[in-house]
């Protein structure tokens, strides 16, 4: 699931100033086993201020008595630069954040990182704790030798479905339509839009449906995924992988999506343009031009906005009704700590601070008194922004999806939204389409090995299933075609690719026992 991020680049040398995020290298001193001073990295984007540096994160370090010095490096770049603190001589003693490094540095690199196991053991309570309650944890982060190198995270107020499908309400009014509930009514509905000019600016303008196209094959139960494969899938009953591109709802998929675009009820320009030029469909300034698109709030549309309504869960071709999940609220490679701390103990006792209800609200939203309130019975209030949506204050008040945190399956009921601009609209218009949800494929471990064969085999595998796509959806011939295709995939080192997924959903499942 991709949110836009709000930039301010009008005060980016002011953002520079304060949280040291500049093209400057900083140097990183070597700790000492006495000493309680830490150099810890971390990843942002070009935001104004240091206050997610304030408020816990430094009241945290004064409770056990060290001092973080923070190396803030900026996202646009950290890719340049990343190697250079891998390699030369400013290893930090340890890395914050999931943004920073990607499980192939880690593997690459393993040797520059400790495990953890011991520490979190011995100077952890919480996230010991956390871990025993929780499986799915101790599975997520235990690399495939059996050691723990990265801590986790689990994001508070995460709605269970993702970036979803909103219908022009507006349109459906003017026409005398119905809301849709079928695939059927939906096509019946998406002619309507193609030849009634629901618009009612006298010209055949309107784009029927226009998106994303791997969220809008989600109608039919096709998954993209939110591991680092697109379109993988599993059975959970029986602990399978399966490859979305080669089941028969793919097919299905794709024959149902050949037929919309064939009578132009398909934007048809839906493989030729990138995000922004379909987003700048969706929020023509003039007047609406299209009837169903995808987004996370109906903000996605722009000055249209008050025309969009979440389109329910439609029951497919298969009688089944399927919505997008959300990204994993899960997460790894959160923390890491290297070989050149001398004192590993001290620094995760300040670490394990982050894992409990309070820190993960101050870190996710923003400190109390300033971005959130803390109540007496138990419950936290989420402040509105200053002078923007909310989320786009807590990107600015907090490490926001970055860092340690974790809070239980009831935690979201916990949660008093002020307003609807943000995180708390996206829980409020997803209510009715969670169970509807299609759940992900789970976030599975890699060896240095398997990644290598993935890169290869995932790069080729991949491409021609785009392009194989964009031909049927466009052309057609996937019922003629099939057997062929599959032939080809299998050629092409499917079953291979599929059996090193197998092997790390094994490996990931027996973690979780």
């Amino acid at each position: 699931m991709k949110k836009t991020v709000l930039l301010f680049t009008a005060v980016l040398a002011l953002s520079l100033i304060f949280t040291g995020c500049g093209n400057e290298k900083k140097e990183v001193k070597k700790t000492d086993s006495n000493s309680n001073e830490f150099s810890v990295l971390a990843v942002r984007g070009v935001k104004s201020g240091d206050e997610y540096l304030q408020g816990f994160v430094k009241e945290s370090q004064a409770k056990v008595g060290i001092t973080v010095d923070w190396n803030i490096q900026n996202g646009s770049d950290w890719g340049d630069k990343k190697s250079v603190f891998l390699t030369g001589s400013d290893l930090p003693d340890a890395f914050f954040g999931g943004n920073v490094l990607q499980d192939s540095d880690i593997a690459q690199n393993i040797d520059l990182f400790i495990p953890l196991e011991k520490y979190i053991d011995e100077n952890m309570p919480n996230l010991k704790k956390i871990m025993e309650a929780d499986p799915k944890v101790k599975a997520m982060i235990t690399s495939e030798d059996g050691h723990i190198y990265s801590l986790p995270k689990r994001m508070p107020g995460r709605p269970v479905v993702g970036n979803q499908l909103f219908i022009n309400k507006t349109w459906l009014d003017n026409l005398g339509l119905e809301m849709p509930t079928t695939y059927k009514e939906l096509e019946n509905v998406l002619e309507k839009f193609k030849t009634e000019d629901p618009n009612q600016n006298g010209k055949n303008d309107e784009v029927p449906m226009t998106g994303t196209i791997y969220r809008i094959m989600t109608l039919f139960g096709v998954q993209y995924t939110s591991s680092s494969v697109n379109y993988m899938n599993w059975d959970p009953e029986n602990n399978t992988v399966l490859y979305n591109p080669v089941t028969d709802n793919y097919k299905e998929a794709i024959n149902q999506l050949n037929y919309l675009y064939k009578n132009q009820l398909l934007d048809q320009e839906i493989f030729t343009t990138d995000n922004s030029q379909i987003g700048a469909k969706r929020m023509n300034s003039e007047i609406a031009l299209v009837g169903v698109s995808d987004g996370w709030l109906p903000t996605a549309f722009g000055p249209n906005a008050d025309q969009y309504v979440p389109l329910p869960a439609i029951e497919a071709p298969d009688g089944k009704k399927y919505v997008m999940m959300d990204q994993d609220p899960y997460g790894r490679n959160q923390f890491l700590v290297t070989k050149n701390c001398d004192n590993p103990a001290k620094l995760l006792e300040w670490v394990d601070q982050f894992y409990t209800d309070d820190a993960t609200v101050e870190t996710y939203y923003g400190d109390f008194g300033v971005a959130t309130e803390k109540n007496d019975d138990g419950t936290y209030t989420i402040l509105p922004g200053k002078d923007m949506a909310q989320s786009s204050y807590s990107e600015i008040m907090a490490f926001r999806d970055e860092g340690p945190k974790y809070v239980d399956d009831n935690f979201t009921s916990k949660l008093i939204f002020k307003t609807l601009d943000g995180d708390g609209g996206k829980l409020e218009i997803t209510k009715d389409l969670e169970p509807y949800a299609v759940e992900n494929y789970p976030q599975v471990m890699y060896t240095v090995d398997e990644q290598k064969q993935l890169s290869s085999l995932n790069t080729d595998i991949q491409g021609y299933v785009d392009a194989t796509m964009a031909q049927w959806i466009t052309k057609g011939g996937a019922d003629k075609e099939w057997e062929s295709y599959k032939s080809q995939l299998k050629n092409m080192g499917l079953e291979e690719f599929l059996k090193i997924q197998q092997d790390a959903l094994d490996r990931f499942t027996k973690n979780t026992k």
